[in-house]
């Protein structure tokens, strides 16, 4: 069970951004996000067979909203995207870690702009 550091992109307001490449992590492996400031995170993930992600509730503090625990995922055999706030998610070491459970995945993780 290794930590998988996956950077992000930037999502820009009225600008073409590329999508990126994401990082392949192996089942039982943790997905490991850096975010820039507590802006809000889009993930999308591509699996070639059914996957489930464990979204691991944060620390209290930095995250006010862990009491409301993990956020369980199921990824079939497509590309699913999700938002994440991460008030929920963040660790006492600034990072958000996605468990991935049985299949693997490769992640991509999106910075939104803050207007959105």
């Amino acid at each position: 069970m290794a930590d998988t550091a996956v950077a992000l992109a930037e999502l820009n307001i009225n600008a073409v951004t590329t999508d990126p490449a994401g990082t392949s992590v192996s089942a039982g492996d943790t997905a490991v996000i850096t975010p820039v400031k507590a802006r809000k995170l889009a993930f999308r993930v591509t699996s070639t067979a059914t996957c489930t992600l464990t979204v691991k509730a944060g620390d209290n503090p930095p995250s006010h909203s862990a009491a409301y625990g993990d956020l369980t995922l199921t990824i079939g055999n497509a590309t699913k995207m999700f938002v994440l706030e991460p008030a929920r998610y963040l660790q006492d070491d600034g990072t958000i870690r996605i468990v991935v459970n049985t299949t693997a995945a490769t992640v991509r993780a999106i910075t939104l702009p803050n207007a959105l």
